[in-house]
């Protein structure tokens, strides 16, 4: 199927997959990664962080692509990057960034690679932009009159008699789920298939024996290849040669018929929309975007060259040594840009690592892959999210969310994509990304500075972090993301502009299973509602067809035969428990880097377990929470 990994040239490290057999979970050669393949990427210096972090932040203006030719916007959003980007917390000195070679990489990677790919593509009628490394944007997903269609048809479903809404509780009712599949799950040993067999959990190995240097990571948990006792229940999307998509099998807890009639022509019309934009993610997978590397160490210095030592101890020197050691050159285009400045700050020194050198840029997607991964003339799984987040005059603020993955090793959860149908009185939202970074070479090179716990400085993170913030994006209202799930994301902290009247944001959310044919997971093609309404409506149905043509007794023995429904009571207490079993799972993932073992090992016992994690929302929503 498609091209190999072999004849792509994508890196090794980034495709090793387990290899499992199940009954109905199979993941025998997926082609995609997930988060519980331990899938991990090296870190990201700093002054990449600060180079990436300017060529998103001028790309999220839509009209950025004209704007690049104005010197005049051009300088002012450089000299904000360098004020922003001139103080290194840290090591406590100031950072050299920004110099002209590092402006001339930017603004080259703009023209010439971002600018005529999306030029092209707008010209094309293409709506997919290139957002930070891995993670694709469209704005105005849909016309005006489908966005609004989804806004009118969410009052049917939010005033459901008997209280159809479901608040989470670790947002003190702030987030109000209106669909969400850990209710009426795939409930192992108990759910039925349309053949009547009772689905049982996967049949996977054991896990691997114990691992003493792990066990703070309560491994047994961690290495558990799948839940035992639940699976969110996908949806069967077909999508035509063009582009169309057809909702082929109901969505779970938006099955009735007047539901369907509703919703489902609006979600088509919004999964169009999606169908380029998680091309891209999965093309980006498969070529291994996610390493590009901007800034890399030059790869001929080695801590064991005594040549190399006095040139990297300069790093503790003063500005005049720094500028010396470092030819900052000279850098002009169509327009001349502001002068490069050496910071200072803290204490009074500057950072410039000698041996880190530019390397790579941005390239488009490469057509062969993006048409070997492409998803139109197939059938995918999805899971489909609805949420609302309320903020009102009470409380005028929202304190975002705690970092997360989606689902779990079951469905098998490869992209996300996030649309935002609504917002009103509320300030900016959008999503950070971060991912577990993994032991590297990079290690070894700075090990000669260690002389405290400031070597990760160069990196921005804290010695015993084992993720990294790689970016955020800003979503506003008609536009959609989509992003790997490898990247852990959060939603932003916003708060009420108005703080006399309440504020939304509304959200949809498609979680797109692993396409690869070799992944296969009961669906709703396959398994029936387990709704009590839906069985009911189904049940009457059958009734008016079937009155006058077969004898009533036979009618009864049938519905016998019609799968039990799960109550709205049992449904909530289903809930919680679907929770409570990815949350070590989950939690674990979000904590785990490739170096977390080597921390776990080294750290003193009975050090508080927070101390290797980079959760900074314990306050308000652990980030296990699944939503």
């Amino acid at each position: 199927m498609g091209l190999s990994q072999k004849n792509l040239n994508v890196p090794a490290s980034s495709y090793i997959y387990p290899t499992m057999t199940d009954t109905n979970v199979s993941t025998k050669s997926s082609f995609y990664p997930h988060p519980s393949d331990n899938i991990f990427t090296t870190r990201i210096l700093y002054r990449e962080q600060c180079l990436r972090k300017f060529s998103a932040h001028f790309r999220d203006d839509p009209e950025w692509a004209s704007k690049l030719n104005d010197p005049v916007y051009f300088n002012q959003k450089l000299r904000g990057a360098k004020e922003n980007d001139k103080f290194l917390p840290r090591l406590n000195t100031g950072a050299a960034v920004w110099s002209d070679e590092d402006t001339e990489f930017v603004w080259t990677e703009l023209v010439e690679r971002y600018r005529p790919f999306v030029i092209k593509n707008r010209k094309s009628g293409k709506k997919a932009e290139p957002s930070i490394d891995g993670v694709w944007k469209t704005n105005g997903l849909v016309e005006d009159e489908v966005w609004r269609g989804l806004s009118q048809a969410m009052e049917l479903l939010e005033d459901i008699p008997g209280g159809g809404k479901i608040w989470h509780r670790d947002n003190q009712g702030q987030v109000w789920s209106l669909v969400h599949p850990s209710f009426w799950p795939i409930i192992y040993g108990q759910t039925t298939n349309s053949d009547g067999k009772i689905i049982q959990p996967p049949s996977g190995p054991d896990p691997p024996a114990f691992t003493p240097g792990l066990a703070q990571y309560h491994d047994p948990v961690i290495l558990r290849k799948y839940s035992k006792r639940f699976c969110w229940l996908p949806s069967e999307f077909q999508i035509s040669e063009e582009g169309k998509v057809k909702i082929a099998s109901y969505i779970n807890n938006l099955a009735t018929e007047k539901q369907q009639e509703l919703f489902y022509p609006i979600l088509q019309k919004i999964f169009e929309g999606f169908v380029p934009l998680f091309n891209h993610v999965l093309a980006d997978l498969r070529e291994g975007k996610g390493e590009i590397r901007r800034v890399r160490w030059d790869s001929g210095y080695s801590p064991e060259n005594k040549d190399d030592q006095p040139e990297m101890a300069k790093l503790r020197t003063q500005n005049e040594d720094v500028k010396s050691m470092v030819d900052w050159g000279t850098f002009s285009k169509d327009f001349e840009l502001e002068p490069f400045i050496p910071p200072s700050g803290g204490s009074g020194d500057v950072v410039r690592n000698p041996r880190e050198r530019l390397a790579e840029m941005w390239t488009p997607p490469q057509p062969e892959i993006l048409e070997s991964v492409k998803l139109e003339g197939r059938t995918v799984k999805v899971i489909v999210k609805m949420m609302h987040i309320v903020i009102s005059p009470k409380k005028p603020w929202y304190t975002g969310e705690g970092w997360r993955v989606d689902g779990t090793k079951n469905e098998r959860i490869v992209a996300s994509g996030i649309y935002c149908y609504h917002q009103e009185n509320i300030t900016e939202f959008g999503l950070s990304f971060r991912r577990g970074f993994a032991k590297d070479p990079h290690k070894a090179a700075v090990s000669i500075l260690d002389t405290g716990d400031d070597t990760e400085g160069f990196f921005d993170i804290e010695k015993h972090d084992t993720c990294q913030d790689i970016g955020n994006v800003e979503l506003g209202e008609n536009q959609g993301i989509a992003f790997p799930n490898i990247y852990h994301h959060r939603g932003w902290a916003c708060c009420l502009r108005d703080e006399s009247k309440p504020g939304y944001i509304k959200l949809l959310q498609f979680l797109l299973c692993d396409p690869s044919e070799e992944f296969t997971v009961d669906t709703t093609r396959t398994v029936p509602a387990q709704q009590p309404e839906i069985r009911e409506e189904r049940i009457n149905a059958f009734r008016e067809a079937c009155v006058g043509r077969l004898p009533m007794e036979l009618i009864y023995e049938i519905e016998e035969h019609i799968p039990p429904s799960i109550s709205r009571t049992e449904a909530t207490e289903y809930y919680q428990k679907v929770k409570e079993d990815g949350r070590e799972w989950t939690d674990c993932i979000l904590r785990m880097g490739g170096d977390a073992a080597y921390y776990v090992q080294s750290k003193p016992t009975g050090t508080p377990f927070d101390m290797i994690s980079t959760a900074t929302s314990y306050e308000w929503t652990p980030f296990t929470t699944r939503w």
